[in-house]
């Protein structure tokens, strides 16, 4: 079975290379907007997406199938969201606004864990 990758997380997910793994064993590594064909020894895979200790939820594949990974677009705006309130916390010296902000950085930082990428099968 062959599947066509392709990578499309944008400016903040494109630090460094992602890995894909099938059923947990790593496939390729993908830079920003690479594709690349893998095939996979099963008919069927669940295709996951990791950079560092950022992940995404498993995909279920078939043989023929285009998958993209991108950005979870939530992840992505509860991330900025908790950056706004630290900084603001900080440069205002507001402590419940500086609390909120903190708290929010370790909701992302759970929350990012299996959510940060979205693999998606396109027909």
């Amino acid at each position: 079975m062959s599947i066509k990758l392709k990578r499309n997380t944008g400016i903040m997910g494109g630090a460094t290379r992602i890995i894909v793994k099938a059923d947990s064993k790593k496939l390729t590594s993908l830079k920003q907007n690479e594709e690349t064909l893998v095939d996979l020894p099963e008919d069927q895979a669940k295709i996951t997406a990791n950079q560092w200790f950022l992940g995404s939820k498993p995909t279920s594949v078939k043989d023929g199938d285009n998958v993209v990974v991108r950005m979870n677009n939530s992840a992505l705006l509860l991330y900025i969201i908790s950056m706004v309130a630290l900084f603001t916390g900080l440069f205002t010296s507001n402590l419940i606004i500086l609390i909120i902000g903190i708290v929010l950085i370790f909701i992302t930082t759970i929350f990012a864990i299996k959510n940060w990428f979205v693999v998606n099968v396109e027909s």
